[in-house]
């Protein structure tokens, strides 16, 4: 996957970078699919295992950035490009700059290695809850003149979807995607319900969900001992963009 425009330098300014966190490869202590901590004995974390139990398959092995935390100068940036009108968080250009050149940055290091999935009929952007369309996000990747489209065929039903609660019917595809080769993106992840909400009603209009990738996963360190020490581990080393992101299927 590759973007026509690179405004990436943005990205490898040193206050962008202090931002970023390596993800962590999976181990005995990090879950496979979403890169937290689980426990050894458990395949995936709690949270990988709730979204499978109630959607019914496995979830989505996702490329991811970065991982995130709050409170933090990127959790502001994740929210301020796309803006909350009327509360603490307005849109800020600068927040902008920063997520697009962030993606621009990863596609311009990794875009090839995801080229592994092959060949793909269309990006697709998981809705936002309560925004009206379209997504900042697709609006972002529109800019970037990607070589895969970018198909709004997506939408937000009014069926309950929250933090830990997937919900297959959370999402309509507007369309029959029979055999298409549909990669989904995210600028956050929490827990993957919204995510893997999103991949189910896809799947149910017949398209073929290859991967998914998502901006930043956020860790919550005072979760509990466990994510503690993931997320200091994980800031040890300066973020590089060369080993930093996780790439889905490049770190076998």
């Amino acid at each position: 996957m590759k973007a026509a425009t690179l405004p990436a330098a943005i990205a490898d300014l040193p206050e962008v970078l202090a931002e970023l966190t390596s993800v962590p490869g999976p181990s005995a202590t990090v879950c496979p699919i979403c890169h937290t901590w689980k426990p050894e004995s458990d395949v995936w974390c709690e949270n990988c295992e709730e979204v499978s139990a109630v959607l019914g398959a496995a979830p989505l092995g996702a490329s991811f950035i970065t991982l995130y935390s709050k409170p933090s100068k990127l959790r502001d940036w994740l929210t301020r490009y796309k803006g909350r009108p009327g509360d603490e968080d307005p849109w800020e250009q600068a927040a902008e700059d920063r997520v697009e050149a962030i993606v621009a940055r990863f596609l311009a290091e990794h875009g090839e290695q995801m080229n592994a999935v092959g060949d793909l009929d269309h990006v697709v952007v998981v809705p936002s809850t309560d925004r009206v369309p379209p997504h900042p996000l697709e609006l972002l990747l529109d800019r970037l003149e990607l070589d895969v489209p970018v198909s709004r065929v997506l939408r937000r039903t009014t069926e309950p979807i929250n933090f830990r609660r997937p919900n297959a019917d959370a999402y309509r595809a507007d369309s029959d995607l029979s055999g298409r080769r549909t990669y989904l993106m995210d600028d956050v992840y929490t827990t993957g319900a919204h995510l893997n909400s999103a991949a189910a009603a896809l799947r149910r209009a017949g398209a073929e969900v290859t991967g998914a990738l998502v901006v930043a996963r956020r860790i919550n360190p005072s979760y509990r001992d466990e994510t503690r020490r993931l997320w200091e581990l994980a800031n040890l080393d300066p973020f590089d963009w060369s080993t930093g992101p996780h790439v889905a299927g490049a770190h076998a």
